[in-house]
């Protein structure tokens, strides 16, 4: 490695700590869970999904799917493999 991208592997693994501790509030504003209010889950869930760059509608509708699905494997999109 270079003195350049010595930096990259710390970086990195941050970012995926910090996006892997973000999934238990978006799972639970995007339940309506957290608040009482649905504009203040829909404002604090985009505030939290926003550095994952992952879209509410995008999740709401695999979370969906999955769950459709979750008896069959062939139709789970969490299961499909490459």
């Amino acid at each position: 490695m270079t003195s350049d991208t010595v930096w990259l592997l710390p970086a990195k693994a941050l970012r995926i700590r910090f996006i892997v501790m973000l999934f238990t509030p978006n799972q639970e504003y995007s339940h309506d869970m957290a608040f009482r209010s649905y504009q203040w889950n829909l404002a604090v869930d985009w505030t939290a999904r926003a550095p994952t760059l992952i879209h509410a509608f995008f999740y709401r509708a695999v979370y969906l799917a999955h769950y459709w699905h979750a008896q069959f494997p062939s139709h789970d999109p969490k299961l499909v493999t490459p």
